[in-house]
C-alpha cells in the first residue's frame, strides 16, 4: 500500500502526541506492508526540505519522522519533473477543486490511492473517480478508535497499483 500526506497534516502524524487515528496510520507506515511516497517539487517544498537533506526541514518532529521512515525503508521517491509535468496537465484540465493538483499528480505517478489530509477540498479531488480511478482514491478517516483504524487500514491494504 501507498500512501501520501499532505503537508497540512504531516506534523499530526508526526506528532508523539498525534490522535489514536493518527497514531494508528503512523504505526502502520512504520511497520506495516503501507510506504510513504513523495515527489515534485512543490510537495518537497511545502515539506519545507529536500528528502535527501534532513536538516533543512520546517520542523524537526516532522524531519524526524521522515527519517525514520526512510530509514525502514518506507520512503519512495519518485522523479520531481515527472510530477510536476502531471500537475501541470491536472491543472489545466480544470477537474480539481482545490489548488492541490501536485497532489493528484503524485497520486497517478505513484499509483497511491490513500491519502491522509485534513484538506475538504483535496479530499474531494482524491476520491473523484474522473481524476483517480482503478483503484479509486480514499481517504484515510481521521477520528477513528485505534481498533476501527486499524480495520480500515487491514481493508484497504491494497490501494497501492
Amino acid at each position: 500500500m501507498c500512501a501520501i500526506i499532505d503537508a497540512d497534516s504531516s506534523g499530526e502524524v508526526a506528532a508523539g502526541v498525534a490522535s489514536v487515528g493518527a497514531l494508528a496510520f503512523r504505526d502502520w507506515m512504520l511497520t506495516g506492508p503501507c510506504c510513504l511516497v513523495v515527489g515534485g517539487s512543490r510537495l518537497r517544498a511545502e515539506f519545507g526540505r529536500n528528502f535527501g537533506d534532513l536538516e533543512r526541514a520546517k520542523s524537526t518532529t516532522v524531519t524526524e519522522w521522515l527519517l525514520q521512515v526512510s530509514l525502514a525503508g518506507k520512503l519512495i521517491e519518485h522523479d520531481d519533473d515527472e510530477v510536476d509535468v502531471r500537475a501541470g496537465e491536472v491543472e489545466r484540465d480544470g477537474r480539481c477543486v482545490s489548488n492541490d493538483s501536485h497532489i493528484i499528480a503524485l497520486a497517478q505517478v505513484a499509483s497511491a490511492r490513500m491519502l491522509y489530509s485534513r484538506d475538504r477540498e483535496l479530499q474531494q479531488d482524491f476520491t473523484n473517480p474522473a481524476l483517480l480511478d482503478r483503484p479509486r482514491g480514499k481517504v484515510y478517516p481521521r477520528n477513528l478508535s485505534l481498533s476501527a483504524s486499524k480495520r480500515w487500514l487491514d481493508r484497504n491494504r491494497r490501494l497501492c497499483g
